[in-house]
């Protein structure tokens, strides 16, 4: 087998493993509290202000990283429904002081590239172009509360 073949292949492997890596961080919790048995992410419900006996269960974060979504609006609904994913995981029905924010320089860059190249033994050429356009990126916090409800 060719060697630059080889060795293509091992740095296309290792950018796809750096690339998985990086890439799954959507959502994550602080315990605050104990958790309790998942419910559907349907049941979660935003509270403005704090309902009457309610219990804390954890802080959470959650973004819209790797979202497809043109529009702020659409970065905002992911977002959340990560945060909602994340509470019911823990079993919380509720969610408090919820917020969110759009972080500096840190909207991730959708991008396609476009690559030709030709030649032969012992020389090639190549050329190549890339286009990359900012996505609209939200960070949300919020805690995640059971109430008796």
């Amino acid at each position: 087998m060719c060697h630059s073949f080889l060795v293509a292949k091992r740095v296309a492997l290792i950018m796809l493993l750096g690339c998985a890596g990086c890439a799954n961080f959507h959502s994550s919790h602080v315990m605050l509290g104990t958790a309790a048995a998942p419910i559907d992410p349907a049941q979660v419900r935003i509270y403005l202000r704090p309902p009457a006996g309610y219990e804390e269960v954890a802080m959470i974060t959650a973004n819209s990283r790797g979202s497809f979504s043109w529009s702020s609006q659409g970065a905002t609904d992911l977002a959340l429904e990560r945060l909602k994913a994340e509470a019911a995981k823990l079993g919380a029905n509720g969610l408090l002081n919820l917020s969110f924010r759009e972080p500096l320089g840190a909207a991730p860059v959708i991008g396609t590239g476009l690559a030709y190249g030709w030649g032969g033994y012992p020389a090639g050429y190549g050329l190549g172009a890339s286009v990359g356009v900012p996505a609209p990126f939200k960070s949300a916090t919020a805690l995640a509360i059971r109430t008796g409800r």
